[in-house]
């Protein structure tokens, strides 16, 4: 058997990404019982224009929320758009029987809106520019 040719691309190639996540949910469903990753998307819509203005995407796994990402457009930062999205996250993830939830951010971004919402740090690794860090995360449910 021939070892197999290593592809590196700077593209979500949803063959590849499907293939790769697919296989890992596979593997755990076998191992573990449970339900591989599911999908989570929390979309924020301006009722006029119809435009995605925020919104959170991340996933359930093994009672585990992971929030890859939280954005809201500047235009609504400080009117509690933020806050009601990363509830309406963490509300989808309980029903999902989900326990805690996990995700990181820098410096630089957003540490302290999560720490006012009942994030803790348990970890943080240094980044770029230099004197930043990436933070690590979580609120139990």
């Amino acid at each position: 058997m021939a070892y197999p040719k290593l592809i590196e691309s700077d593209k979500l190639n949803a063959p590849y990404v499907d293939a790769i996540r697919s296989g890992l949910g596979d593997y755990d469903q076998r191992k573990s019982g449970l339900p591989g990753s599911v999908p989570l998307v929390i979309a924020a819509q301006d009722p006029e224009s119809g435009t995605i203005v925020g919104g959170l995407v991340g996933s359930t796994v093994h009672a585990v929320l992971y929030v890859n990402t939280l954005f809201v457009d500047e235009a609504y930062r400080g009117t509690g758009l933020g806050g009601q999205v990363l509830a309406a996250g963490e509300e989808a993830a309980r029903r999902r029987g989900c326990r805690v939830a996990v995700l990181w951010t820098a410096t630089f971004e957003a540490p302290g809106f999560y720490e006012r919402r009942g994030w803790e740090v348990f970890g943080e690794v240094e980044c770029a520019p230099p004197g930043e860090k990436v933070i690590f995360m979580r609120r139990y449910l």
